[in-house]
């Protein structure tokens, strides 16, 4: 299913259910396609969040059977995988902390045990770690390879390849992956204004099943948030439910104090027109946090502030940006080398290349996904 796919009928009547409107108070439509219905949850990432609105708000007496008792089971699945994942995300905490590795837990893994009621209502595809430096995330992959797990090919360089993700099955079958930063971002236009010092700073404490960690207040945490929206406006799913519904509980948040902060901060990074999409979206899906005199003034700013990644929504777009960034032609032409020639090793294990004689054709993919590719 992709964004232009979704039935916005459906997604709207679901978005009813998850603000704990009864289907009777959502103008009487009903969807008989209970596998669409699961499709667009699944989709939007709120299946767990779904069933546990509906139970909260006994919305369960108004719905097909056969609708809540799929749901119910696919919720006890996340949650039973969630536990998997989590303890061994647990141990491997345990571990980077014995080694003395500094590191913050991003995105949703920081959100799920910080903003939801459970975490297993918080879906993701995988758990972000920022570490200090680039030294630093590779010492964390020597630990992890250790622990059995893959690395996944990825762009690297000065320039480029400021993550990469990680897999290993777990014993029960179950796959836990991990995606490990040494910025903030894979976006230049991003990373050069968040670093990993402000970041820490701006970071709170937390309980991770036993474990401290780190990981960003509320008000650094909806900034990401609303980064990361953006990010993914090149793949049209900026308005994912489950991405908006962070949003929506961390600017319930945030204090006088905070919002006075977060104005501050986008007067200084250009952060103005990203911030006012993320909270205006959020608040035509889920309803309006955001205090009217604070929009007044983020769309003031917005105005005057010029904020390309705002309009980067094609990959090439998002690479022409990080070229704008730079400065002199020794390094544009040092990124454009790291970006469309990377070494045989990355085009082999990224293409599949059986023989080294087709290597050509793939480095001419390459060039020709970077260009065209969305």
């Amino acid at each position: 299913m992709t964004a232009t796919k979704v039935n916005t009928a459906a997604k709207d009547w679901l978005l009813g259910l998850l603000k704990g409107v009864a289907p009777g108070s959502n103008g009487g439509i009903f969807f008989a396609d209970t596998q669409e219905l699961l499709d667009i949850c699944e989709y939007e990432g709120v299946t767990p969040l779904l069933w546990h609105q509906i139970l909260v708000n006994d919305l369960k007496p108004s719905l097909p059977p056969g609708l809540t008792t799929k749901l119910q089971a696919l919720s006890l699945q996340y949650a039973a995988v969630n536990m998997l994942r989590q303890q061994e995300l647990q141990r491997l905490i345990k571990l980077f902390h014995c080694e003395g590795l500094d590191f913050l837990i991003l995105k949703g893994e920081a959100l799920a045990v910080t903003c939801y009621p459970q975490p297993h209502l918080r879906t993701r595809a995988d758990s972000d770690l920022l570490f200090s430096s680039k030294d630093a995330a590779e010492k964390a992959w020597q630990l992890l390879n250790l622990e059995g797990y893959q690395r996944f090919a990825t762009l690297q360089g000065e320039f480029v390849g400021f993550q990469f993700p990680c897999q290993k099955t777990l014993v029960s079958g179950v796959s836990n992956n991990l995606d490990i930063h040494h910025k903030i971002t894979n976006a230049l236009w991003f990373a050069q204004r968040l670093d990993y010092v402000e970041l820490k700073e701006n970071s709170i404490g937390a309980d991770y099943m036993g474990q401290p960690v780190s990981v960003l207040n509320p008000l650094y945490a909806l900034i990401h948030a609303c980064i990361h929206r953006t990010s993914n406006k090149s793949h049209e799913t900026e308005n994912r439910l489950i991405w908006l519904y962070d949003i929506h509980l961390l600017s319930g948040k945030l204090t006088l104090a905070d919002w006075q902060k977060l104005l501050q901060i986008c007067e200084e990074k250009n952060f103005a027109a990203i911030i006012l999409e993320g909270l205006t979206s959020t608040a035509e899906a889920f309803g309006d946090n955001t205090p009217e005199i604070i929009v007044e003034h983020l769309a003031a700013l917005a105005n005057r502030q010029h904020a390309p990644i705002v309009n980067a929504d094609s990959r090439l777009k998002h690479y022409l940006l990080d070229l704008s960034t730079h400065k002199g032609i020794k390094n544009n032409l040092r990124f454009l080398k790291e970006q469309l020639l990377p070494p045989p090793a990355y085009v082999t294990m990224k293409y599949g290349v059986k023989h080294k004689i087709l290597l050509p054709w793939y480095y001419l993919k390459r060039v020709v996904d970077v260009i065209f590719k969305k």
